[in-house]
């Protein structure tokens, strides 16, 4: 119970960042994906029925709050939910570097994929262009609050999974 109050209480801090921060922080019109994010996060962090209901509501106020197609967001992040926990089972190693690049895809693919949705929705973007002004910049965006999100939500939740450093010899000896 305690562990879903914290999912629902960091889904509600990301709502509100997404809706105050990421238009104030947006570069070149690129905005980071702040709820994307966390919805990858935690379905590999929680991978059960939990992150499912998380990525369609998520999907839902993503498309209400912001500027999105209704349904959109919330059918790629229950796609990107399901490949993004099924990725980290199949490949997590206890290092940090198998859900940061599984985030880092799952960015791109839900970057790419809305690209296209807004190129095959609306007439006057050309895919290249969708592509190229927004897709790679928001998946790059996307990628650096990966950094940021990832280690938070582990500290957080307690990842149920063991994820180490690179473990460090002490006993190095080179002569």
């Amino acid at each position: 119970m305690a562990d879903t109050f914290k999912i629902i209480i960091g889904a509600l801090i990301s709502i509100v960042l997404q809706i105050v921060v990421s238009p104030n922080i947006s570069i070149f019109g690129a905005q980071p994906n702040i709820i994307m994010v966390y919805v990858v996060v935690v379905s590999m962090l929680r991978s059960d029925n939990r992150s499912v209901w998380l990525a369609f509501i998520m999907g839902l106020a993503y498309d209400l709050f912001c500027n999105g197609h209704l349904g959109l967001t919330a059918a790629l992040l229950l796609i990107a939910s399901f490949v993004s926990s099924k990725a980290f089972e199949a490949f997590n190693n206890d290092t940090l570097l198998i859900p940061m690049v599984v985030s880092i895809l799952t960015a791109m693919f839900v970057e790419i994929v809305m690209a296209m949705a807004y190129t095959a929705l609306s007439s006057d973007v050309s895919l290249l262009d969708a592509l190229i002004q927004r897709s790679v910049p928001c998946a790059l965006f996307d990628s650096a609050m990966v950094l940021i999100v990832l280690p938070i939500c582990m500290r957080v939740f307690g990842s149920t999974t063991t994820i180490h450093p690179t473990p460090q010899s002490t006993n190095l000896r080179l002569g």
